[in-house]
């Protein structure tokens, strides 16, 4: 749509984190992602491939302020170990690259 501009793209799971962040600051926001509901259950929700996070244009510059702070946060963290099945994850992902469990 002309009014909505996209901030994020990645995974599911991590677009619904970037958009579960930006509604909890008052940024009303949508995933593509929920295009693909249907599939959830019959693949892993990486291999769903891509989702956009987008927001409305007036929201934008804002939503990406907002994102920046939430980037640089995570890079200043280091490595981290799964707690459920123990994988290393890079430290500037909030979720397991293996199962999806959150840091």
């Amino acid at each position: 749509m002309d009014n909505e501009k996209i901030v994020f793209v990645g995974q599911y799971p991590e677009s619904q984190q970037k958009s579960s962040l930006l509604e909890s600051s008052g940024i009303p926001c949508r995933t593509n992602a929920a295009l693909h509901s249907g599939l959830m259950n019959a693949v892993s929700l990486n291999s769903i491939g891509p989702a956009e996070v987008l927001v409305p244009v007036e929201y934008y510059d804002q939503a990406v302020q907002i994102l920046s702070i939430d980037l640089q946060s995570i890079n200043t963290q280091g490595d981290w170990i799964c707690s459920k099945c123990k994988e290393e994850v890079e430290g500037h992902f909030d979720l397991c690259w293996n199962c999806q469990n959150p840091r």
